[in-house]
C-alpha cells in the first residue's frame, strides 16, 4: 500500500530539485527513505531513489534520480510523493497517520460521540481534524491539550472540548 507523505509544490533551482509540503507539517520518515513513488499530476506513477533531502522552513527539499532539470521538477509540481507502508517509521504510542486517522471515531471526553474524521488539514500551526457528523462539521486542532488519546487498533480518538471548540 503506497501512503501519500506530502504534496509536491515548486521546483526548487535549475537543477530538478523540488519542494515538498509533507502532510502533517512535518515528515521525519520522508527524510528517512532511500526510494519514494513519485505520483505525477497526470496520474502517472513511478519509483526512484532519493539522491538527497534536507529541510527548508516547513518544506522538504528533494532531489530524486530521474529529475536533473527545473523543468522535468517543473512537471511534477500538483503531484505527491508517496512511499510503500512497509517502509514508513514506527510510531510512538499515540501518533498516527494522517490516512490512518480518516474513518476514526471521534469521541469527546465524556463518552459523546462527536462523528468521524472526514479529513486532515494542514494550518501551518497544528494540524486540524475536520469532523463529520451528518451535516455538523467540527474542526479540532491536533494539539495536547484536545487530542488526548488515539487508538490506532480501536479506530478511535478520544478528545478534550476546550472552549469554543462547538
Amino acid at each position: 500500500m503506497l501512503i501519500s507523505l506530502g504534496k509536491i509544490v515548486k521546483p526548487q533551482g535549475l537543477k530538478g530539485e523540488f519542494r515538498v509540503f509533507p502532510h502533517g507539517g512535518q515528515s521525519e520518515n520522508l527524510a528517512a527513505l532511500e526510494r519514494v513513488t513519485i505520483a505525477e499530476p497526470n496520474g502517472k506513477q513511478w519509483e526512484t531513489a532519493i539522491r538527497s533531502c534536507r529541510v527548508k522552513g516547513s518544506l522538504y527539499i528533494l532531489s530524486v534520480l530521474g529529475v536533473d532539470v527545473i523543468e522535468q521538477a517543473e512537471r511534477l509540481v500538483g503531484g505527491e510523493i508517496l512511499a510503500r507502508e512497509e517502509d514508513l517509521e514506527p510510531l510512538a504510542e499515540g501518533e498516527f497517520y494522517w490516512y490512518e486517522a480518516v474513518g476514526m471515531e471521534v469521541y469527546a471526553d465524556d463518552g459523546r460521540l462527536l462523528g468521524r474524521v472526514a479529513s486532515l488539514l494542514a494550518t501551518g500551526a497544528n494540524d486540524v481534524l475536520q469532523v463529520q457528523d451528518g451535516d455538523r462539521e467540527i474542526l479540532l486542532p491536533n494539539i495536547p491539550d484536545v487530542i488526548l488519546h488515539v487508538d490506532r487498533e480501536q479506530k478511535r480518538i478520544t478528545v478534550r472540548l476546550l472552549p469554543g471548540l462547538i
